[in-house]
């Protein structure tokens, strides 16, 4: 059985620590994107579950755009 396991994805991050506001958007976008190669890897090879250990998303108001990837 192939699973993915990954932890603390932190989708919908303000990124605010240490980073301009122009560099956060792109480390959001870059996280977004890395996360949506990953559930598409997943279903290209017959993995039968994605493990998310930690938390999936930065805070409880999270974004369209991040609820609905994958």
């Amino acid at each position: 059985m192939k699973i993915i396991h990954c932890a603390d994805i932190h989708l919908d991050s303000k990124m605010s620590a240490n980073l301009t506001k122009e560099k956060a958007r792109e480390r959001k976008t870059e996280l977004l994107t890395t996360f949506q190669n990953m559930v598409t890897y997943g279903a290209e090879q017959g993995v039968a579950a994605i493990i998310i250990a930690g938390d999936l998303f930065d805070t409880k108001n999270v974004s369209a755009t991040a609820r609905n990837v994958g």
